[in-house]
C-alpha cells in the first residue's frame, strides 16, 4: 500500500504521500523487518526468510518444469558457463549504461555488482578464478573501451571490433543475485525481493520530501547509504532520492515506476530517444479486448 500511495499522483491525478507515510511507518513500525548488515546477503541462492525481504518471489530449480529465475543466465557473459561449470551457456545480457555506473562512489559496496575486469568466486568450491583472456586487457571478463584494470574507468560504450562476441562484449555487465551451483537448466534458486525493508525507507523519505520535509527524509536516506558505506548526506532533495533509488534497487524492477513518477520517463537518455507521453502506459492485450468489449485500448495504441 505504501508504494501504491506513493504513485497515487500518477495514477488518478492525486497526490497521497501522507498515505504512503502512513503505511511505510507501520511496516517501519512494527519491528519486524530491518536492513541486513551485509548489502549481497540480500541476493544470495539461499536468500529465503530474511529479515530485509518483506514481498518476495520464492524459487527453486528442483522442481520438474522449472520454477527458478533465468536472471544470472541472461546476465553473465557467455565464456563464464564453463569457467563456473554450469549447465547452461549465459546470454550477456544486461549491460550497463555509463550512467548507471557513474551513480556509484568509491567505496559504496553496491559497486561491487559491476563486472569490469579482474577475479571472480566459483560459487561451487569457494575458490577465486580469473575469467578467460579474450579480450584486449588481460585481467578483463569483458570489453569496455577505455577501461583495464591498470586505468581509470572513464569509457564510452561503443560495439567491439576484432574480438569474439563482439557487441555482446561492449558495456559492464553485472550480477547481483548470487550464481546458484544447484542451478537446473538456467533456473536458479534465489529469491528475489519485490519489495524488501529498505524500499520502505526510501518510500518514506520521497514521500516527506514531497511534502517539503526534506529534514526528516535525510536520516532515512543516510540509513540505506550507511548500510553499503557511502558518504553521508548533509542535506537531500528529489533528484537525490531518485539517484539513491537507482543505486539501492537497480535491477530489482522499479526503475519505469520511478522513471514515470520523478516525470522523466519520457526524457533521452543513452541508447533511447525521447518518447511520447502516452508511452508510460502499457497497451491492453488484444486477448482481453477480443474477451471484454467494454475494454477501451489505452490512448496512442
Amino acid at each position: 500500500l505504501a508504494t501504491m500511495y506513493l504513485n497515487a499522483e500518477v495514477y488518478t491525478g492525486s497526490a497521497q504521500n501522507d498515505k504512503a507515510i502512513e503505511y511505510a511507518d507501520k511496516v517501519i513500525n512494527s519491528g519486524a523487518y530491518s536492513l541486513l548488515d551485509n548489502y549481497f546477503d540480500n541476493f544470495p541462492a539461499d536468500n529465503d526468510y530474511n529479515n530485509e525481504a518483506i514481498f518476495a518471489g520464492v524459487y527453486t530449480p528442483e522442481i520438474a518444469g522449472g520454477l527458478g529465475h533465468p536472471f544470472v543466465q541472461k546476465v553473465l557473459p557467455g565464456i563464464q558457463g564453463g569457467l563456473f561449470g554450469l549447465p547452461y551457456t549465459p546470454q550477456d545480457g544486461f549491460g550497463t549504461r555509463p550512467s548507471v555506473y557513474d551513480l556509484y562512489e568509491d567505496g559504496d559496496v553496491r559497486k561491487e555488482m559491476f563486472l569490469y575486469y579482474g577475479e571472480l568466486k566459483d560459487p561451487n568450491t569457494g575458490e577465486t578464478v580469473m575469467v578467460e583472456r579474450i579480450v584486449p586487457d588481460n585481467n578483463s571478463n569483458l570489453y569496455v573501451p577505455g577501461v583495464s584494470s591498470e586505468g581509470p574507468v572513464a569509457y564510452e560504450i561503443i560495439p567491439a571490433t576484432g574480438i569474439r562476441l563482439q557487441p555482446m562484449n561492449a558495456g559492464i555487465k553485472w550480477i547481483k543475485w548470487t550464481i546458484d551451483p544447484n542451478t537446473q537448466g538456467g533456473n536458479a534458486g534465489n529469491d528475489i525481493a519485490y519489495i524488501r525493508y529498505a524500499d520502505i525507507l526510501l518510500i518514506k523519505a520521497e514521500a516527506l520530501a514531497r511534502k517539503g520535509q526534506v529534514g526528516d527524509a535525510l536520516p532515512l536516506v543516510n540509513e540505506v547509504r550507511e548500510r553499503s558505506n557511502a558518504e553521508a548526506l548533509g542535506a537531500v532533495t528529489l533528484d537525490d532520492i531518485f539517484e539513491e533509488r537507482g543505486r539501492e534497487l537497480a535491477f530489482e524492477m522499479h526503475r519505469r515506476r520511478d522513471l514515470i513518477r520523478f516525470g522523466k520517463f519520457n526524457e533521452a537518455w543513452e541508447f533511447k530517444d525521447a518518447s511520447e507521453p502516452y508511452r508510460q502506459l502499457f497497451p491492453i492485450p488484444k486477448t482481453a479486448l477480443d474477451a471484454n468489449p467494454k475494454l477501451e485500448q489505452n490512448p496512442g495504441y
